[in-house]
């Protein structure tokens, strides 16, 4: 269909390849980190269900211990994480990621 794996293609090309095959008329996803529409995303945000990439999203888990949250990572965008949003899924951070939640909430990390 595509030159590429879709999976390997930024949010823009993805679109385009789609736009072009199907004939539709789709408009591609923006980072809500970086605003443009070049980010590789690699899953949804468990917080605001939006695409994100890897790079600028920390791992999470559920707040309340429900069986078999282990089976399933989570990830939450740092968007999520700057706006504190997260708190309302009932999501907790990992721990691991504690040095770069703080950057992000202290302002440190910028687009």
């Amino acid at each position: 269909m595509c030159d590429e794996h879709l999976g390997n293609m930024t949010a823009k090309e993805r679109v385009s390849c789609l736009n072009q095959q199907f004939g539709l008329k789709l408009s591609p996803a923006k980072s809500r980190w970086q605003g443009h529409t070049e980010a590789l995303f690699s899953f949804a945000c468990d917080s605001c269900h939006q695409p994100t990439e890897e790079q600028y999203s920390v791992a999470a888990y559920d707040a309340l211990p429900l069986p078999y949250t282990f089976a399933r990572a989570h990830y939450i965008c740092w968007k999520c994480v700057e706006t504190g949003e997260f708190k309302d899924k009932g999501l907790a951070l990992d721990e691991g990621e504690r040095f770069i939640v703080k950057k992000i909430q202290n302002g440190e990390m910028r687009k």
